[in-house]
Order: structure tokens, then C-alpha cells, then sequence
């Protein structure tokens, strides 16, 4: 329903850095320790869930969870999905 009662619920992530060019905190992009703080490789997570599932994703065609959950158990399995995006 689009209008003035409308209730819409969203997640926004700008993980490409077109929004946001870095963190607050030194300006160096979201993955720059992800391999330190969450034992997950970047290059890893982008062959098994960014390349092949990102787009649909984005477009709204397939959630998230659906695609990540798996990646992150064949990648991480110590990784909780809830922790990865609670981070």
C-alpha cells in the first residue's frame, strides 16, 4: 500500500560504498577486518554469496537469509547468521 497511512518496514545496507565511503571510524571499507574480527575471508564470501546472489537480493527477488544463512555454515559454521549481521 503506498499512501499516507502506509506502514513499511526495510533494511537499508550500503555495502557497494556508494553511500558510505568507509567507516565512521577510519574511513576503510565494512570488510577491512572481517577476517580478523569474524574468522570470515572477504574473498570467500564474495565467491559464495555476493557474486551469486547479490542481485536478486538487491532487487528484492530473494531474502537474504535465504542465501546468506548457507554461505556463512559452509564458510564460518562457528559464525551465527544472527551475529554476522548483528556486527
Amino acid at each position: 500500500m503506498v499512501g499516507k497511512n502506509a506502514d513499511y518496514a526495510a533494511l537499508m545496507i550500503d555495502v557497494d560504498g556508494v553511500l558510505v565511503c568507509g567507516r565512521p571510524s577510519d574511513g576503510r571499507p565494512w570488510t577491512s577486518a572481517l577476517e580478523d574480527d569474524l574468522g570470515l575471508s572477504v574473498v570467500d564470501l564474495q565467491r559464495e554469496f555476493f557474486l551469486p546472489h547479490w542481485n536478486e537480493i538487491v532487487l528484492g527477488r530473494s531474502p537474504l537469509v535465504d542465501h546468506l544463512k548457507p554461505a556463512l555454515a559452509k564458510l564460518a559454521p562457528n559464525l551465527s547468521y544472527d551475529d554476522f549481521i548483528g556486527v
